[in-house]
């Protein structure tokens, strides 16, 4: 059996351990950040028509008017980062292991980067979609009672109130002191009169069009999008997508650019194509990419998993592109 198969099952995390690996994602980041001891200095290239997707994610930081973080400096995006030498070395390793060419180095430093940076922010951005989603449908029941409500086709029976005393001071994250949750619950006939009455003018409220009317256009339009990651199971999938497709269209483009300026001699150009097929066939670039995916941390698998397992995950992922890729080269020869 396979390593692959044994895969150990997995205990869905509650709320704490996903704030804590959230702040411990957003600390992550600053090891390829801040400058110090024992790091390589990288510089991002100029952007390109073929690598100008690379770049994303981006932290946005405090920097320096060069570019480089500064704890004083205007909140934008980095142009210096720092990379511990040791990976950094490991990076320039995978390069020489796979026959890279030098000059597509910086490039792929900086999609390195960009992956890393992916795995830091995916959690957060599954939890704020996540929120969001919850949000839209608390919002479109609220609304559906309080118009049934307004249009006299339900009635109050009993409202049940979760309050907290506000105390003096901040906490530790400067959010205002709260005293412990209590518990009301109103039956009377004059107290639901009250609350039923004041819930029917809920449109008329001062701040109505300009903090709930988005809210309310969305439940009236019935056209609220689910959460979702563009078919992916979360943000960490969708990015391992992304990445592999701008990695391989990258390389494909730079790789066998030496074949397509002998493109007005078929013979030649289809010779150097055939030489390239061999020294860069496409199971030799997957294999690439998962590994470059794996050092960036975006990608996580069984330390045991064999090389073949590695390079059939980033086929996955390249499934859809590889097939439209296909289409466009069967048509081209007929």
């Amino acid at each position: 059996m396979k390593q692959s198969e044994h895969k150990p099952k997995r205990v869905k995390a509650n709320k704490k351990e996903i704030e804590k690996k959230i702040d411990a994602d957003f600390q992550r980041k600053y090891r390829f950040i801040a400058p110090g001891k024992g790091k390589q200095e990288f510089i991002l290239p100029d952007e390109t028509p073929l690598n100008n997707m690379f770049g994303h994610p981006r932290p946005f930081v405090r920097v320096s008017p060069e570019g480089k973080f500064s704890s004083k400096g205007e909140h934008g995006h980095l142009k210096f980062y720092y990379i511990p030498k040791d990976t950094y070395e490991k990076v320039i390793a995978l390069f020489n292991e796979f026959q890279i060419p030098n000059d597509l180095h910086k490039d792929l430093i900086w999609v390195f980067l960009s992956m890393f940076f992916a795995s830091c922010e995916a959690l957060l951005d599954d939890q704020l979609r996540k929120e969001s989603e919850n949000h839209k449908i608390e919002f479109v029941k609220l609304f559906k009672m309080l118009e049934s409500l307004e249009n006299s086709t339900i009635f109050i029976r009993e409202v049940k109130i979760a309050y907290k005393d506000v105390l003096e001071g901040r906490d530790k994250k400067g959010l205002q002191n709260l005293g412990k949750m209590k518990y009301e619950k109103i039956a009377g006939s004059i107290g639901i009169n009250l609350i039923s009455k004041t819930l029917k003018t809920f449109k008329s409220i001062p701040d109505f069009a300009s903090t709930f009317e988005t809210s309310y256009n969305v439940y009236v339009s019935e056209n609220y999008p689910p959460f979702h990651n563009w078919g992916h199971k979360n943000k960490e999938k969708y990015w391992q997508s992304f990445f592999s497709h701008q990695i391989y269209d990258y390389l494909f483009n730079r790789i066998f650019r030496s074949a397509f300026e002998l493109f007005d001699n078929p013979d030649k150009f289809q010779k150097e194509v055939q030489i390239l097929k061999i020294k860069y066939p496409k199971s030799k670039l997957f294999l690439f990419i998962g590994k470059l995916m794996m050092l960036s941390e975006l990608l996580k698998v069984n330390p045991n998993t064999e090389e073949e397992e590695i390079s059939n995950q980033i086929k996955k992922k390249l499934a859809p592109y590889l097939k439209a890729e296909k289409k466009r080269t069967q048509e081209a020869n007929d």
